[in-house]
């Protein structure tokens, strides 16, 4: 009688520690999704910010060569 009631009590207790070990598990795949949210949010901030800067330094780059040009050409008139 014994060996009978052990049987389904170990199942039982097998069971309740799965259940504890998926909600942990659970718990860890979305703290591992949050920090992967925020790493491509960063990731993005990143590049947006460092397309900015590219577009700031290009048209930079194209005054000063508007410059350079429209004083190569007073130069020639005079």
């Amino acid at each position: 009688m014994k060996r009978t009631m052990m049987i389904p009590l170990a199942a039982a207790l097998s069971l309740t520690g799965l259940a504890a070990c998926s909600e942990n598990a659970q718990d860890k795949t979305g703290q591992a999704a949050d920090a992967i949210g925020e790493d491509i949010e960063a990731t993005a901030d990143n590049a947006a910010d460092a397309v900015g800067e590219a577009f700031d330094e290009t048209g930079q780059a194209i005054d000063n060569g508007v410059d350079a040009t429209e004083n190569e050409i007073d130069e020639e008139t005079r």
